[in-house]
């Protein structure tokens, strides 16, 4: 708040804020989704022709860890907590669209899918916690 009515008594525009939604879209990189639903379709379309089961694993497993990575070394993104919590969000991301995990979780509902997404985007609030700026208006590690 310090920093907002600084910037506005200097005459400048308050440092921009996130809104949780934003905050939580956030937690997994656009470029991550967009190659994962790439791969996605193409083992779906060629779900006959390749041993489904143990490639999705893998590459499940290679976006899993990949995604903290690529905020860590790509966006420069140095909160633990949001690394962490961009790994959960892959997951929940994965069920709650679909695609092949159908076909890999013979288990799964679309009604799980977005049960976990309901309790993920709940309990990731509570986890975020609301957008604190520092004195100098820029945002805190955790927000």
């Amino acid at each position: 708040m310090r920093a907002r009515s600084a910037a506005m008594r200097a005459g400048g525009e308050p440092p921009p804020t996130d809104t949780f939604t934003q905050r939580l879209v956030k937690l997994i990189p656009s470029e991550v989704i967009g190659t994962f639903l790439v791969i996605d379709g193409l083992l779906q379309a060629g779900a006959n022709q390749v041993p489904l089961v143990p490639i999705f694993w893998l590459l499940f497993s290679l976006f899993l860890v990949g995604t903290p990575l690529y905020l860590w070394r790509i966006e420069q993104v140095r909160s633990p907590l949001q690394l962490t919590l961009s790994m959960f969000s892959f997951v929940v991301w994965v069920f709650a669209t679909g695609g092949v995990i159908r076909q890999v979780v013979p288990a799964f509902t679309p009604v799980m899918g977005g049960l976990l997404l309901a309790a993920y985007t709940f309990v990731a609030a509570v986890l975020l916690g609301p957008k604190k700026a520092s004195p100098e208006g820029v945002p805190s590690p955790g927000g």
